[in-house]
Protein backbone atom coordinates (compact mmCIF):
# COMPACT_ATOMS: atom_id res chain seq x y z
CA UNK A 1 0.00 0.00 0.00
CA UNK A 2 1.27 3.87 -1.04
CA UNK A 3 2.42 5.60 2.24
CA UNK A 4 1.92 9.10 2.62
CA UNK A 5 3.95 11.17 5.20
CA UNK A 6 2.28 14.35 6.06
CA UNK A 7 1.11 17.21 8.28
CA UNK A 8 -2.91 17.57 7.55
CA UNK A 9 -2.55 21.04 7.46
CA UNK A 10 0.13 21.18 5.13
CA UNK A 11 -1.46 22.82 1.39
CA UNK A 12 1.11 20.68 -0.23
CA UNK A 13 0.22 17.08 1.26
CA UNK A 14 -3.65 18.35 0.70
CA UNK A 15 -3.04 18.59 -3.11
CA UNK A 16 -1.52 14.78 -2.79
CA UNK A 17 -4.40 13.76 -1.11
CA UNK A 18 -6.86 15.43 -3.58
CA UNK A 19 -4.97 13.60 -6.21
CA UNK A 20 -5.53 9.98 -4.42
CA UNK A 21 -9.00 10.79 -4.03
CA UNK A 22 -9.59 11.26 -7.64
CA UNK A 23 -7.87 8.06 -8.71
CA UNK A 24 -9.40 5.93 -6.04
CA UNK A 25 -6.16 4.94 -4.60
CA UNK A 26 -5.68 3.16 -1.18
CA UNK A 27 -3.22 4.98 0.84
CA UNK A 28 -2.32 5.39 4.51
CA UNK A 29 -0.64 8.65 6.05
CA UNK A 30 2.16 8.74 8.41
CA UNK A 31 2.34 12.06 11.02
CA UNK A 32 5.44 14.10 9.86
CA UNK A 33 5.33 16.04 13.09
CA UNK A 34 9.16 14.93 13.99
CA UNK A 35 10.25 15.26 10.77
CA UNK A 36 13.51 17.81 12.26
CA UNK A 37 14.55 14.95 14.74
CA UNK A 38 13.18 11.43 13.43
CA UNK A 39 15.95 9.80 11.41
CA UNK A 40 13.44 7.36 9.68
CA UNK A 41 11.78 10.59 7.84
CA UNK A 42 15.02 12.12 7.10
CA UNK A 43 16.13 9.18 5.17
CA UNK A 44 13.66 9.60 3.50
CA UNK A 45 14.20 13.13 1.84
CA UNK A 46 17.27 15.18 1.97
CA UNK A 47 14.72 18.75 2.12
CA UNK A 48 12.94 17.51 5.03
CA UNK A 49 9.81 18.29 3.73
CA UNK A 50 6.57 16.61 3.37
CA UNK A 51 4.83 15.61 1.76
CA UNK A 52 6.62 12.22 0.92
CA UNK A 53 5.17 9.06 -0.81
CA UNK A 54 6.59 5.91 -0.12
CA UNK A 55 5.85 3.18 -3.31
CA UNK A 56 5.08 -0.38 -2.06
CA UNK A 57 7.98 -0.78 -3.22
CA UNK A 58 9.87 1.51 -0.51
CA UNK A 59 10.82 4.14 -2.88
CA UNK A 60 10.26 7.12 -1.92
CA UNK A 61 9.08 10.17 -4.31
CA UNK A 62 9.17 14.06 -2.32
CA UNK A 63 7.87 17.34 -3.80
CA UNK A 64 4.15 17.26 -4.22
CA UNK A 65 3.95 17.99 -7.78
CA UNK A 66 6.48 15.64 -8.94
CA UNK A 67 4.78 13.14 -6.39
CA UNK A 68 1.14 14.12 -8.28
CA UNK A 69 2.54 13.73 -11.79
CA UNK A 70 3.70 10.11 -10.49
CA UNK A 71 0.66 9.07 -10.14
CA UNK A 72 -0.94 10.44 -13.83
CA UNK A 73 1.87 8.47 -15.02
CA UNK A 74 1.04 5.78 -13.04
CA UNK A 75 -2.66 5.50 -12.34
CA UNK A 76 -3.81 7.21 -15.78
CA UNK A 77 -7.39 6.92 -15.16
CA UNK A 78 -9.12 8.92 -14.60
CA UNK A 79 -6.84 11.26 -16.17
CA UNK A 80 -5.64 14.25 -15.05
CA UNK A 81 -3.71 16.04 -17.46
CA UNK A 82 -4.44 16.38 -21.30
CA UNK A 83 -3.05 14.89 -23.98
CA UNK A 84 -2.11 17.93 -26.03
CA UNK A 85 1.76 19.34 -25.50
CA UNK A 86 0.51 22.78 -25.13
CA UNK A 87 -2.29 22.28 -22.89
CA UNK A 88 0.07 20.04 -20.35
CA UNK A 89 2.57 22.60 -20.52
CA UNK A 90 -0.24 24.80 -19.70
CA UNK A 91 -1.20 22.55 -16.29
CA UNK A 92 2.19 22.66 -15.17
CA UNK A 93 2.39 26.75 -15.80
CA UNK A 94 -0.12 26.78 -13.76
CA UNK A 95 0.75 24.79 -11.00
CA UNK A 96 3.88 26.30 -10.52
CA UNK A 97 2.19 30.38 -10.46
CA UNK A 98 0.19 28.65 -7.46
CA UNK A 99 3.27 26.61 -5.56
CA UNK A 100 6.14 29.70 -6.76
CA UNK A 101 4.64 32.77 -6.99
CA UNK A 102 0.98 32.91 -5.45
CA UNK A 103 1.19 30.96 -2.46
CA UNK A 104 4.13 33.41 -1.21
CA UNK A 105 1.96 36.66 -1.90
CA UNK A 106 -0.82 35.10 0.16
CA UNK A 107 2.12 33.85 2.37
CA UNK A 108 2.88 37.61 2.82
CA UNK A 109 -0.51 38.98 3.91
CA UNK A 110 -0.94 35.61 6.48
CA UNK A 111 2.03 36.70 8.14
CA UNK A 112 1.33 40.43 8.42
CA UNK A 113 -1.39 39.63 10.59
CA UNK A 114 -0.90 36.56 12.17
CA UNK A 115 1.48 33.79 13.63
CA UNK A 116 2.21 30.45 13.38
CA UNK A 117 3.62 28.44 16.09
CA UNK A 118 3.19 24.75 16.39
CA UNK A 119 0.26 23.90 15.19
CA UNK A 120 -1.51 26.81 16.50
CA UNK A 121 -2.01 30.40 14.44
CA UNK A 122 -1.89 33.49 16.91
CA UNK A 123 -3.51 37.02 15.85
CA UNK A 124 -0.59 39.57 15.71
CA UNK A 125 -1.26 42.38 18.46
CA UNK A 126 0.27 44.79 15.98
CA UNK A 127 -0.46 44.05 12.39
CA UNK A 128 2.34 44.56 9.35
CA UNK A 129 0.33 46.94 7.27
CA UNK A 130 3.07 47.90 5.04
CA UNK A 131 3.69 43.91 3.95
CA UNK A 132 0.14 43.06 4.23
CA UNK A 133 -0.42 45.89 1.24
CA UNK A 134 2.28 44.63 -0.80
CA UNK A 135 1.27 41.26 -0.40
CA UNK A 136 -2.10 42.34 -1.73
CA UNK A 137 -0.73 44.08 -4.34
CA UNK A 138 1.61 41.12 -5.33
CA UNK A 139 -1.65 38.07 -4.89
CA UNK A 140 -3.61 40.36 -6.86
CA UNK A 141 -1.55 40.18 -10.54
CA UNK A 142 -1.96 36.67 -10.13
CA UNK A 143 -5.12 36.47 -9.21
CA UNK A 144 -6.53 39.11 -11.65
CA UNK A 145 -4.67 36.86 -14.37
CA UNK A 146 -6.45 33.70 -12.83
CA UNK A 147 -9.85 34.98 -13.42
CA UNK A 148 -9.13 36.16 -16.98
CA UNK A 149 -7.79 32.15 -17.49
CA UNK A 150 -10.94 31.11 -16.18
CA UNK A 151 -13.23 33.16 -18.64
CA UNK A 152 -16.01 30.94 -20.64
CA UNK A 153 -14.82 27.40 -18.70
CA UNK A 154 -15.11 25.92 -16.07
CA UNK A 155 -11.36 24.78 -15.14
CA UNK A 156 -8.38 25.71 -16.09
CA UNK A 157 -6.98 23.32 -18.59
CA UNK A 158 -10.27 22.06 -20.73
CA UNK A 159 -11.04 19.62 -18.06
CA UNK A 160 -10.73 19.05 -14.23
CA UNK A 161 -6.98 18.59 -14.19
CA UNK A 162 -3.69 18.86 -11.97
CA UNK A 163 -3.67 22.40 -12.76
CA UNK A 164 -7.02 22.94 -10.67
CA UNK A 165 -5.73 20.37 -7.83
CA UNK A 166 -2.64 22.59 -7.78
CA UNK A 167 -4.57 25.89 -7.31
CA UNK A 168 -7.02 24.35 -5.06
CA UNK A 169 -4.99 24.79 -1.09
CA UNK A 170 -4.28 28.54 -1.91
CA UNK A 171 -7.86 29.51 -3.00
CA UNK A 172 -9.80 27.72 -0.95
CA UNK A 173 -8.11 27.70 2.08
CA UNK A 174 -5.71 30.26 2.16
CA UNK A 175 -7.38 32.96 0.22
CA UNK A 176 -10.63 32.38 2.23
CA UNK A 177 -9.12 32.55 5.81
CA UNK A 178 -7.76 36.10 4.32
CA UNK A 179 -11.18 36.94 3.46
CA UNK A 180 -10.41 37.82 -0.21
CA UNK A 181 -13.03 39.17 -2.01
CA UNK A 182 -13.45 36.89 -4.90
CA UNK A 183 -17.00 37.52 -5.67
CA UNK A 184 -16.32 41.43 -5.84
CA UNK A 185 -13.37 41.49 -7.94
CA UNK A 186 -12.48 37.48 -9.37
CA UNK A 187 -16.21 36.40 -10.27
CA UNK A 188 -14.73 33.83 -12.00
CA UNK A 189 -12.36 32.12 -9.35
CA UNK A 190 -15.35 32.61 -7.34
CA UNK A 191 -17.60 30.63 -9.28
CA UNK A 192 -14.63 27.79 -9.97
CA UNK A 193 -14.32 27.60 -5.94
CA UNK A 194 -18.16 26.53 -5.85
CA UNK A 195 -17.34 23.87 -8.41
CA UNK A 196 -14.18 22.30 -7.35
CA UNK A 197 -14.74 22.74 -3.51
CA UNK A 198 -17.72 20.56 -4.18
CA UNK A 199 -15.91 17.37 -5.18
CA UNK A 200 -15.80 14.81 -3.11
CA UNK A 201 -11.84 14.16 -3.63
CA UNK A 202 -12.02 18.00 -2.13
CA UNK A 203 -14.20 17.97 0.93
CA UNK A 204 -13.11 14.43 1.74
CA UNK A 205 -9.94 15.58 2.31
CA UNK A 206 -9.86 18.90 3.22
CA UNK A 207 -7.96 20.39 6.46
CA UNK A 208 -9.33 20.49 9.26
CA UNK A 209 -11.14 24.15 10.04
CA UNK A 210 -8.03 26.62 11.59
CA UNK A 211 -8.46 27.88 15.20
CA UNK A 212 -6.84 31.17 15.68
CA UNK A 213 -6.01 32.50 18.90
CA UNK A 214 -5.04 35.58 20.93
CA UNK A 215 -1.53 36.24 20.48
CA UNK A 216 0.08 36.54 24.04
CA UNK A 217 3.33 37.39 22.76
Amino acid sequence: MLTLHQLENSPYCWKVRICLAEKKLEYKTVSAANRDTDPAFKALTPVGRVPVLVLEDGTALFESTIINEYLQDRYPQPPLMPNDPADRARVRMFEDLGDLYLAPSLRLIFTSRYRFDKGRIFRLKTQNTEQEKEGLRQSAVYLDHLDRELEGTEYFVTEFSLADIGLIPGLLRTSAMLKLPFGERWPNIAAWIERVGARPSVTGTAPPPCQFLDDPV
